[in-house]
């Protein structure tokens, strides 16, 4: 079942409810705010270049590009944008250690 903004579930308001503790449901605007104010607010993380191991590759029909780029503890999934991978000096594919 899909609720829908504002609907009332078991009792509880499906509205944002930030500040509400731990278990706060968050919209995925203000997930994406509150990760992107911690990445921009850490020196590390707001120039952070990642290296890995490129899998599960596809060059997307619209020239955008899908891929994980993992190491032996992690995983990431990606998307390179049909404008960046045009500047590429590579082609990229499964196997590939790559620098993003």
């Amino acid at each position: 079942r899909s609720e829908k903004v504002g609907e009332v579930v078991g009792g509880a308001s499906l509205g944002p409810q930030l500040g509400a503790g731990v278990d706060a449901v968050l919209w995925v605007g203000q997930l994406a705010r509150q990760i992107k104010g911690v990445v921009e607010a850490d020196p590390l993380l707001c120039d952070a270049e990642v290296r890995g191991e490129v899998s599960n590759f596809k060059a997307h029909s619209s020239g955008h590009n899908y891929f994980t780029l993992k190491d032996e503890q992690a995983q990431l999934r990606c998307c390179l944008w049909r404008q960046s991978a045009g500047r590429l000096a590579f082609r990229p594919g499964d196997g590939v250690v790559a620098t993003a």
